[in-house]
């Protein structure tokens, strides 16, 4: 009996919870385990499918610089207009804020599920 080969890769599949993106196996749906990184090889460490990591790509992030942490608390605020979150969702700002006061210029991490809020909140900035 033949086997079949695993040489098709299959796209990642891209979760979200609240902010946080969790990538999937196509065939098992588990999450991603990363650890040594072999070259040339993508496999799902649980059940062995190639993987495609393209959709990745679409997702798009950007490091916005604050002077301070006023700054920061402002941008974050933004951030979160422009991606539509609920008020329930969001961090306090006010303790964000606190815990950045002495902490000098601090470099924000955002990502974007999709060119519309990246748009909104680039429109924001002005």
């Amino acid at each position: 009996m033949a086997t079949k080969l695993n040489d098709q890769s299959k796209p990642v599949r891209i979760s979200y919870m609240g902010r946080r993106i969790f990538y999937n196996c196509p065939k098992c749906g588990k999450p991603l385990v990363f650890r040594k990184l072999y070259q040339g090889k993508s496999l799902c460490i649980l059940c062995g499918q190639r993987l495609d990591w393209s959709p990745v790509e679409s997702l798009h992030a950007e490091v916005v610089p604050a002077e301070d942490s006023v700054a920061a608390a402002i941008i974050a605020e933004k951030y979160y207009n422009a991606c539509g979150m609920d008020e329930k969702d969001w961090r306090n700002l006010n303790d964000f804020r606190k815990s950045l006061i002495g902490n000098g210029p601090v470099d924000l991490y955002l990502f974007f599920r999709n060119p519309k809020e990246y748009g909104r909140f680039k429109r924001s900035m002005r």
